[in-house]
């Protein structure tokens, strides 16, 4: 029996050490695993990290450049072989209207960087405009549209006004949908209009075009001022009153734009760093306006 309790024992450490060893075991193995688990989540996160900080831009450069490639109306024609047209001439035309838009935005930026731009650029950069308008006229494009608003602003400083508005029709759908291009377009063309004693007809035509855009894109306030001056000096004191009519249906926030607009045009100095004897006369006629209207126009509140 004493025999039998002594084995007993020893059998019983035996069985002991074994358990522990195998804990141990298993204990390092799952280490062993979670260590190699946290690597490979480190180097899924150090890749997740390089794919977002570098892979994904560049995708999005890429696929920008393949959309100005692409984005012509030619694309949307039946496949050469159907229209009959080699796939080689197909190519070379999309990379021929690639290389003028490329052209005409590296112009767009000249003329915007420089102090003042020369006839030969304008020209070129008109060249191109018609070039790229036989192709596509850019609706959507919200990059066209940028560099567009760009060459406008300016031409309009630069007194340039029949070019502004030959792009303004060349880019019709660009033009009358992009809030920066219409400020301008009223801008330069409301100044047209109170510059010179009796505008002409085409003049007045033009700045009621752009009134129209700015009135269907929610943006009548900056037509307002221009409108309600040029109404006056023309002597139409019911178009006057008409107007302002209107603007008392509209939030004070939007009428106070409009008054400030014009008390603040009634200084030359305001309008333009250098004062031309046009840009004076458009301050006399807002100097005019508001002597006759300015009573009613403190209804609106503080300017």
């Amino acid at each position: 029996m004493e025999i039998l309790a002594v084995l007993t024992g020893v059998a019983s450490i035996v069985l002991a050490v074994v358990a522990i060893w195998l804990a141990l075991h298993h204990k390092q193995e799952t280490d062993r695993t979670n260590e190699a688990v946290r690597d490979l989540l480190t180097e899924v996160r150090s890749d997740a990290k390089t794919i977002a900080g570098v892979v994904l831009p560049e995708l999005q450069k890429y696929g920008e450049a393949a959309r100005r490639s692409i984005f012509f109306e030619k694309v949307k024609e039946p496949a050469p072989e159907v229209a009959g047209t080699p796939v080689a001439d197909v190519v070379t035309t999309t990379k021929d209207a690639s290389a003028t838009l490329e052209q005409f935005y590296r112009i767009v930026e000249t003329i915007r960087d420089g102090t003042r731009f020369s006839s030969k650029q304008r020209d070129e950069a008109m060249a191109l405009a018609r070039k790229l308008r036989s192709e596509s006229d850019f609706a959507g494009d919200e990059e066209f549209a940028i560099r567009l608003e760009e060459l406008i602003d300016s031409f309009a400083a630069g007194d340039q006004y029949l070019h502004v508005n030959a792009l303004a029709d060349l880019f019709h759908s660009v033009a009358s949908s992009t809030p920066g291009i219409i400020h301008t377009l009223v801008t330069s063309s409301g100044y047209r209009i109170l510059e010179v004693p009796n505008p002409g007809p085409k003049l007045i035509e033009r700045f009621d075009e752009y009134a129209k855009l700015a009135q269907q894109n929610a943006l009548d306030e900056i037509a307002m001022s221009f409108g309600l001056v040029h109404a006056s000096r023309s002597g139409d004191s019911s178009k006057v009153q008409q107007l302002l009519e209107e603007m008392r249906a509209w939030d004070s926030l939007r009428s106070q734009q409009v008054v400030e607009a014009i008390q603040r045009r009634t200084d030359a100095n305001n309008i333009a760093r250098t004062v031309t004897d046009k840009i004076e006369a458009v301050a006399q006629a807002h100097r005019e306006f508001w002597e006759k209207y300015g009573d009613q126009l403190r209804e609106f509140g503080e300017a």
